[in-house]
């Protein structure tokens, strides 16, 4: 029996960062897909991911790849960015192929009735899907029994829906097999310039949840989080050997929300990279509180070249009201023992934040500036579903429906004027930083090769269209 794992047609460059000059790049593949396709393939069945985005392919290609292929039951990953491209593809789909499809992702978990009100999904997936999709697969192909005894999922009969609640997670994130690499053509995927030191390059996740849990913008600290668990280090050092050793990848970009977390693990880690001379080039994401002068060194000492924070916000009191844990001082002593260590920070702010100014935005700009990161985002606040920033936007300021990319304003907090001056300020984070003498002329001085050459004037580009 054929199953077929789709990303829908999205145009990330685009549509989520708003650049207008296209770059071939920032697509990197869908870990969920991987390891849904491992297990369904573990449990007998012909698995086939077509990630759409990443192909630059639309929704008349993405249905003929379908026709060929001939699945007996689609999955789509559906997030809040894609969505709305995801329902396109459904109807799209319904429109020549008589096939059972399924919604899976943060969206059908955040809103369910919505997804199934779409009048060409057949059924959703609430939480993670590894355990609970290979059951209502075998439950489709077996004409729907028991659907009822399946957790995690909504469905529909006679136009009525139903919803059995959110499904199992995986305890033991050891239990899964490993991600089924070879299901994706490895070749189409790029990191955005100037985030990465070798190709090939690829991603890779240790952990799942969230241990700090109380950020009240994060979905992992809102109404659908669930618990913090992780890979033994030994399991994660067998699959980077694979990547390594079947495909020649070279770097490593680790998305876990905390890395830098127990230094016993991150320990441990670095130890068997040495013991096993791997030679990888890595980088990953940490929060200030818990990247300790030891857990940096360690990681530094083992290849680490980069670090991605978390930060938020240049004004304490911002920090507070959204319970992220962390002070500016501890930022500014963080990122300087980053850079003691021989290794580049990058940092992620929100602006337009409930309770900030114009003023307030400058100074997180400015604090951005103040502390020598190497790169840094500035995003518009998005107030999540199910997130308790989401109940604090409803009642101060003005949420604007859907999501709209990482450029347009999600929300207008009571100290803007509105939505044209949420942005000018994103767009003026971005100039400030980035066009400043100082800063052009370090990067300039870090050229050491002409892939360094190339890197620079696709990440030119890119801020170009940022910007402009």
């Amino acid at each position: 029996m054929k199953v077929a794992l789709i990303f829908p047609p999205y145009n990330l460059i685009k549509e989520a960062y708003g650049s207008k000059k296209q770059i071939k790049r920032g697509n990197l593949p869908s870990l969920g897909l991987g390891f849904l396709g491992a297990v369904l393939e573990k449990e007998g069945y012909d698995v086939k991911i077509i990630d759409a985005s990443s192909m630059g392919i639309g929704f008349d290609a993405t249905v003929n790849i379908l026709k060929k292929y001939g699945p007996d039951v689609i999955g789509i990953s559906t997030n809040n960015a894609v969505a709305k491209n995801a329902m396109i593809l459904t109807d799209e789909i319904k429109k020549v192929l008589d096939i059972p499809i399924i919604l899976g992702g943060p969206y059908p978990t955040c809103f369910p009735d919505e997804c199934l009100g779409n009048k060409s999904v057949d059924y959703i997936i609430v939480g993670e899907g590894e355990k609970t999709f290979p059951k209502l697969t075998n439950a489709i192909l077996n004409d729907n029994k028991k659907l009822d005894k399946i957790k995690g999922i909504g469905y529909k009969e006679k136009d009525k829906k139903y919803f059995t609640g959110m499904s199992e997670p995986v305890l033991k994130l050891d239990e899964l097999p490993p991600i089924a690499w070879h299901l994706f053509d490895l070749s189409i995927y790029n990191p955005l310039p100037n985030q990465y030191r070798k190709t090939p390059a690829i991603c890779y996740i240790t952990s799942r949840g969230c241990s700090w849990r109380k950020c009240a913008f994060c979905y992992n600290a809102g109404i659908m989080a669930q618990s913090y668990r992780r890979h033994s280090p030994e399991r994660v050092i067998n699959d980077i050997k694979h990547l390594m050793g079947k495909y020649g990848i070279k770097e490593i970009s680790f998305w876990d929300d905390n890395f830098l977390i127990n230094y016993k693990w991150v320990k441990r880690f670095c130890d068997l990279l040495k013991e096993n001379k791997m030679n990888l080039v890595w980088s990953c994401y940490g929060r200030v509180d818990t990247a300790s002068k030891e857990i940096l060194k360690e990681v530094a000492s083992a290849g680490c070249w980069s670090v991605f924070y978390g930060l938020e916000s240049g004004n304490q009191d911002l920090l507070d009201f959204i319970t992220k844990g962390i002070t500016l001082e501890q930022t500014k002593e963080t990122i300087k023992w980053t850079h003691k260590l021989g290794m580049e920070s990058r940092g992620s702010f929100m602006l337009a934040l409930p309770g900030e100014t114009p003023k307030k935005a400058m100074k997180t700009i400015n604090f951005a500036i103040e502390i020598d990161l190497d790169y840094a985002q500035f995003f518009p606040t998005y107030p999540e579903y199910g997130t308790k920033l989401y109940e604090l936007a409803r009642k101060k300021g003005k949420i604007i429906k859907g999501y709209h990319g990482r450029t347009k304003a999600a929300y207008i907090p009571e100290g803007y004027k509105g939505a044209k001056e949420v942005e000018y300020y994103i767009k003026l984070a971005y100039k400030k930083f980035y066009f400043r003498p100082y800063y052009v002329w370090k990067r300039l001085k870090g050229i050491r090769s002409f892939e360094d050459i190339k890197r620079y004037y696709e990440g030119f580009k890119f801020m170009i269209g940022l910007t402009h």
